[in-house]
């Protein structure tokens, strides 16, 4: 039997490319997984729009627009699933995006997350450049000095290593990540 999925979505108005990101995850080769819609500030159209295209959405309202960090940290706290994928609201996921990065982590229990090159696209839908996600956990570790090197969408996590894990540089060796679904 496969792990359950949550999706985190955190969104702020104006959010012009949702309905594209939505899209993209009813495209997915596996519709058994939960998303978890934050609205960081209030917006009734924005709503609609997530329960048109998601009926069974759990929609979480913030009040007052605090950021995407407590728009998150409030969608981990609901998250009940084994693994939590997470996308933001201007991006799209590849068809297999979730079922590769849920299998690989099925498959690897002790991987705390994977992640994925990604594409970026201009308004139009163009290819401007790719990103590609080191392999290597000294790759990984080398470029964390500088920056994070993970596209924040791309991220897949094993809950319960998630919670109990804490990040303090250099990351183990045992830390693994994986470029899957944007070849």
């Amino acid at each position: 039997m496969s792990s359950s999925v949550d999706v985190l979505l955190p969104i702020r108005s104006p959010a012009p490319f949702l309905e594209f990101t939505l899209k993209s995850m009813l495209e997915q080769s596996i519709l058994d997984f939960q998303l978890i819609a934050i609205l960081d500030g209030p917006s009734a159209e924005i709503e609609a729009i997530v329960a048109k295209f998601f009926p069974q959405a759990r929609i979480i309202h913030i009040a007052v627009a605090s950021g995407i960090a407590v728009a998150l940290n409030t969608g981990l706290e609901l998250s009940t699933a084994d693994y939590i994928a997470r996308i933001d609201a201007d991006d799209m996921m590849e068809p297999t995006r979730l079922e590769l990065q849920r299998d690989f982590l099925d498959a690897n229990r002790d991987c705390l997350m994977v992640s994925s090159a990604v594409t970026i696209i201009d308004k139009l839908g163009f290819r401007i450049r790719g990103r590609v996600t080191p392999i290597r956990s000294n790759n990984l570790n080398g470029r964390l000095k500088w920056r994070n090197p993970i596209a924040h969408p791309s991220q897949y996590f094993a809950e319960k290593q998630l919670r109990s894990w804490v990040v303090i540089p250099p990351l183990p060796t045992s830390w693994k990540t994986i470029a899957c679904g944007l070849h």
